[in-house]
């Protein structure tokens, strides 16, 4: 799990992000999996549902207003994820939500028991009405026709909203939340927008690029025919073909393109060599 901050629009925003198989490890699994590609239901033959309760949060400071849920996965058709979470001051309940030996029900039922929240739609969800140093909460995962794989999930604070940057008439005047929620609207879009424009470099990284990258840059480097390769071959030859481009056209190019392809010793004789 990866507590970090971010440079965004505030220096002082941070994050928790479970992203890894070790981080889906350290949360409650019931009939889910966790894997080097996130958290995916265990088996649609026992159960279409699944349980996924998180590690506690701990924000380090009373009277934290948490910000922001976004969950990235791969759902199909019909698949719903019910989000429930708690902040509390309540250093013992956070205590018995860390316990090894109370297993998801358990803590499932204590948490049921306080004022805890639901969220619909957890995928990007706001979280100003949770407030507390704590942070504790599961996802509840319906697939009816297909396994779904959460990606990443991840949970920004303190609260941010776009109202701090308006006159402070505006602040006060803010009659039910209404502006402070319609404006929030656009906060999550450029936030987003942010967030891709400062990854856009990983894009043109054969080591980091998702699949769709790795063909599009396969192809623009004149790599014909992708699909005939593995995903870790293809990479590997988009690698190579960025430090061919500079030669291409040579003899040097030539016989490391082929023995690249190859995976044999190539020799290139020119007519003048004869």
């Amino acid at each position: 799990m990866i507590r970090d901050g971010d440079s965004n629009m505030q220096t002082d925003k941070k994050f928790f992000s479970f992203n890894s198989m070790r981080d889906f490890g350290k949360c409650g699994l019931v009939n889910m999996l966790s894997s080097n590609k996130g958290c995916t239901l265990a088996s649609m033959d026992i159960s279409r549902k699944g349980t996924l309760f998180l590690k506690p949060l701990d924000a380090y400071e009373k009277g934290m207003i948490w910000d922001r849920l976004t969950i990235d996965a791969h759902l199909p058709k019909g698949t719903k994820i019910t989000g429930y979470f708690l902040a509390t001051e309540d250093e013992d309940l956070y205590e018995d939500m860390r316990r090894l030996d109370l297993d998801v029900y358990e803590k499932i039922d204590r948490l049921g028991k306080q004022d805890t929240i639901k969220i619909p739609y957890p995928q990007d969800a706001l979280l100003h009405n949770l407030k507390g140093r704590y942070l504790l909460g599961w996802l509840s995962v319906y697939a009816p026709e297909g396994p779904p794989t959460i990606n990443r999930i991840r949970v920004h604070y303190p609260k941010e909203s776009l109202l701090d940057y308006l006159p402070e008439y505006y602040q006060v005047s803010d009659e039910g939340d209404f502006l402070h929620r319609y404006l929030s609207i656009f906060r999550s879009i450029l936030k987003d927008m942010e967030a891709e424009i400062d990854l856009s470099p990983t894009h043109l990284i054969a080591k980091h690029g998702n699949h769709d990258d790795i063909w599009w840059l396969a192809e623009s480097l004149g790599l014909e025919s992708p699909e005939i390769w593995t995903d870790t071959e293809l990479r590997k030859r988009v690698e190579k073909a960025v430090e061919l481009s500079a030669v291409r056209g040579t003899r040097r190019a030539v016989e490391e393109v082929s023995q690249f392809i190859t995976n044999k010793s190539c020799y290139v004789i020119e007519q003048h060599d004869l």
